[in-house]
């Protein structure tokens, strides 16, 4: 989601659409961050609008004409883009639950000067990726933990790959 203050957020998810919604004080805009479901990925979407909430149907349709197309299941095996942040988050939790490494550990010594980040809600972040649509690798080899690294990289979480280097050669 977009970093500015805002004054008022919803969250709404359907089985077809799911968004993040918050109007800003600071520039009288709603942002918005819209996935919506196709039969091969998602379409994906993040803008603003000016004026009255955009409803959800205009989202939907936004994304669909607007959007850039994101193929799932997000796996380890394709490429990365920046939508899939949930997928990456949720595959580096489940690396560290197999391993059994704290993941909230890592998460802290990647933000460590920024602990506004780690209020995000995991279980939520977890479950939007399962919407999206994630496989999780199923061989847990040194190959696996080095597309998980070049992932984390690729949807611009450097601080969280730089913390999870030395887990990797460790653990990998």
């Amino acid at each position: 989601m977009t970093s500015n203050y805002c004054d008022y957020v919803r969250y709404v998810r359907t089985p077809e659409v799911a968004a993040w919604i918050a109007f800003s004080e600071e520039d009288q805009r709603w942002h918005v961050e819209v996935f919506a479901r196709t039969a091969r990925g998602i379409e994906y979407l993040e803008t603003e609008y000016h004026g009255e909430q955009p409803p959800l149907k205009q989202l939907q349709r936004d994304a669909y004409h607007y959007g850039f197309f994101s193929a799932r299941p997000c796996r380890l095996e394709h490429r990365f883009d920046p939508s899939m942040t949930h997928g990456v988050l949720a595959m580096l939790r489940h690396w560290c639950q197999m391993r059994s490494v704290d993941f909230e550990a890592l998460l802290r010594k990647a933000y460590a000067d920024e602990p506004h980040r780690l209020d995000e809600d995991l279980d939520a972040i977890v479950t939007q990726a399962e919407w999206e649509g994630i496989e999780y690798p199923a061989a847990n080899d040194r190959y696996q933990t080095r597309r998980l690294l070049l992932a984390l990289r690729d949807v611009g979480y450097d601080k969280i790959a730089a913390a999870f280097v030395p887990l990797a050669r460790e653990h990998g």
